[in-house]
């Protein structure tokens, strides 16, 4: 039984570790332009759709990466939170009232798998993790579909959308079942420019 816990902690890892991928044929070339790739960050459009919705839920915000494994997830609008990850070590921060609070209740467990996660993706490990059958595509998309059962009331399958340009992922469309889905667009990413280290490890 996969936890559901883990199953979040993995959308996170599918929305950070995209831009890390290019145009490719197969698993062997996305590995192989991902060795290339140091860091990365840019800007992101997170669409939420649910039957039960007129509207998609949208929230927009910014990321970065920089290798080995130091993140910067922050969302922007409509609410803002901040998630960092560095030398091993995972912290939550949420806005209240203009000031910045860390969130002590988040699962420091499920961080430290997207931590590794996100260390092989980055790699162009896709085929490591055993939750999933991975397979890519001739229109630049690579599938991943939970090996799972207990993981479809979750997630039914994955779609990695890539641009024609290397290095540059455009898009991450996970669909949870028939009538809901979470797409992540990426604006603009920067590969390989240079990232304060105080992004990984301060708030502001």
């Amino acid at each position: 039984m996969v936890s559901k816990t883990k199953v979040s902690a993995l959308i996170l890892i599918l929305s950070v570790t995209w831009t890390s991928m290019c145009a490719a044929s197969s698993l062997s070339e996305i590995r192989s332009a991902a060795e290339q790739i140091s860091s990365i960050k840019g800007d992101f459009i997170q669409e939420k759709q649910m039957a039960i919705l007129a509207h998609p839920i949208v929230a927009r915000g910014y990321f970065a990466y920089q290798r080995p494994a130091s993140l910067r997830w922050e969302y922007r609008q409509p609410l803002q939170s901040v998630l960092l990850l560095h030398n091993g070590k995972s912290h939550r921060f949420v806005q209240s009232d203009g000031e910045w609070t860390e969130d002590k209740a988040v699962n420091t467990q499920s961080m430290d798998f997207m931590l590794q996660e996100i260390a092989k993706w980055l790699n162009g490990r896709f085929d490591d993790n055993p939750m999933f059958r991975v397979s890519v595509e001739a229109d630049n998309k690579i599938i991943m579909t939970p090996k799972d059962k207990s993981m479809d009331q979750f997630i039914q399958r994955i779609e990695l959308i890539m641009a024609d340009q290397p290095g540059v992922m455009k898009e991450v469309v996970i669909h949870e079942n028939a009538d809901s889905f979470t797409r992540f667009i990426f604006i603009d990413p920067k590969i390989n420019e240079p990232i304060a280290p105080a992004e990984f490890q301060k708030v502001q």
